[in-house]
């Protein structure tokens, strides 16, 4: 497995990824627990080691969350999927810097920076 390194903070990932958003919904029925388990594993096997587990793919809405549900104390790579034209970027990347800072988050980034303007 080709790997990719992300900004110059020294991250570095598989270069393809892993999506999560079809374990528990948006492509048909959720698999269930024994079945996703073995699905990551059997990505992790073959040397995925980007695991996109993002909030927007529900059903919680904040970091703390996230670091719960993954039970770990800090995310390696926190990125907003879409901007939110209503919301200023600087007080996102802002709120991100207090979880570096905090060290919940090692790596921030954008994935689509496209938007249209309301």
């Amino acid at each position: 497995m080709k790997h990719r390194k992300l900004g110059n903070g020294g991250l570095e990932v598989s270069a393809i990824g892993f999506g999560c958003m079809g374990l528990n919904f948006a492509y048909g029925s959720a698999l269930d627990k024994a079945s996703a388990i073995a699905l990551i594993r059997a990505a992790h096997d073959n040397g995925v080691t980007f695991f996109d587990t993002a909030e927007a793919y529900g059903p919680f809405t904040v970091a703390e969350a996230a670091l719960e549900r993954l039970r770990t104390d800090r995310i390696d790579l926190f990125y907003q999927h879409r901007v939110d034209p209503v919301v200023p970027m600087e007080d996102v990347a802002g709120a991100v810097k207090e979880l570096i800072r905090e060290g919940k988050v090692n790596h921030f980034g954008l994935s689509e920076r496209g938007f249209s303007a309301p």
